[in-house]
């Protein structure tokens, strides 16, 4: 008693009521697209739940002549879950969770492991709203690290717990078709130097596009996989240096310039041009023979076209 309210009316007497609130609606999510987790450490995705109490989940390891196949043909829409064209068992993960309370949770992929320690495995798991979770792991010690360019390809091997190079992976440079395009292995510094996209058979492609590869290392028990596309992180622009994200095949270069800046009313004007070509990041003599010249005057009209030879 006592209690007024904004217009000074006062409650005579004591009252009382009673409020029962609900569960909270049951949600789940996952670490979701492409990831990787250390080998050396049990193989748990990390996840989180509350009061999701059954959840369907389908996982299981992809081989490397299944892999590049199987990331073609994603969709990672949560409308509706990934068609499989493999046998993928299917399985309810009830997970120990406390009511009303949001758990971390670790989503076991040593059941589409097996005896491997190592792999790749894709996994899809369905919240209680009915949305479709999936993830791609690598489950393996040795991370990869690769650059790509028309000239050169480099992949730069290491273990994921000490940041130290492994020397003697096996290093697999594949296609979109799963072709193998080169081999070999990493040297004491954990490189492996390939050939870049022309001399990998790439004479061209799409402009602001490059082309798709894949690497895969392995290493003793360890297996490993990495495409380039495969985009996030870090970028270059960070690191205020100059970078082009969609080379061409052919960069050419060049600059025109004349003996003076100044001529009278019929003076002969002399004028002198360089060409040259970007080729493993430094300019060279280029191959082309011809060159089309056009010339204008102050008010834009031409006043002289021909084709010139390149020395």
């Amino acid at each position: 008693s006592g209690l007024k309210d904004a217009f000074g009316n006062e409650l005579g007497q004591e009252a009382a009521a009673m409020l029962r609130a609900g569960d909270y609606c049951p949600s789940f999510t996952m670490a979701d697209s492409v990831g990787l987790l250390e080998s050396y450490l049990p193989a748990f995705l990390p996840a989180s739940a509350v009061n999701a109490e059954a959840i369907p989940v389908q996982m299981a390891a992809l081989s490397s002549e299944e892999l590049i196949r199987f990331f073609k043909g994603m969709d990672w829409g949560r409308e509706k879950p990934q068609a499989l064209d493999m046998p993928f068992p299917n399985k309810t993960w009830r997970p120990q969770i406390r009511r009303n309370q949001k758990t971390r949770l670790g989503l076991d992929l040593r059941e589409a492991l097996g005896a491997k320690p190592s792999g790749v495995v894709f996994v899809q798991a369905q919240d209680p709203e009915g949305r479709w979770h999936k993830a791609l792991v690598n489950v393996t010690r040795v991370a990869l690290t690769a650059k790509t360019s028309p000239d050169s390809t480099l992949v730069w091997a290491t273990f994921l717990k000490t940041g130290a190079p492994v020397k003697g992976a096996r290093i697999e440079i594949r296609d979109e078709k799963n072709l193998i395009l080169a081999r070999g292995e990493t040297d004491s510094s954990g490189l492996f130097l390939a050939p870049g996209w022309k001399r990998l058979g790439y004479g061209d492609w799409k402009r602001y596009q490059r082309p798709k590869l894949w690497v895969f290392a392995r290493f003793s028990e360890e297996f490993s996989a990495l495409s380039p596309a495969w985009r996030g992180g870090l970028d270059s622009w960070r690191f205020n240096v100059s970078y082009d994200d969609n080379p061409r095949p052919f960069t050419p270069g060049g600059m025109v310039f004349t003996e003076r800046g100044i001529y009278r009313p019929g003076e002969s004007v002399l004028v002198k041009g360089l060409l040259r070509e970007l080729v493993h990041g430094d300019w060279e003599a280029t191959g082309i023979r011809t060159v089309r010249a056009t010339i204008r005057d102050p008010r834009g009209a031409e006043v002289f076209r021909s084709t010139l030879p390149v020395s």
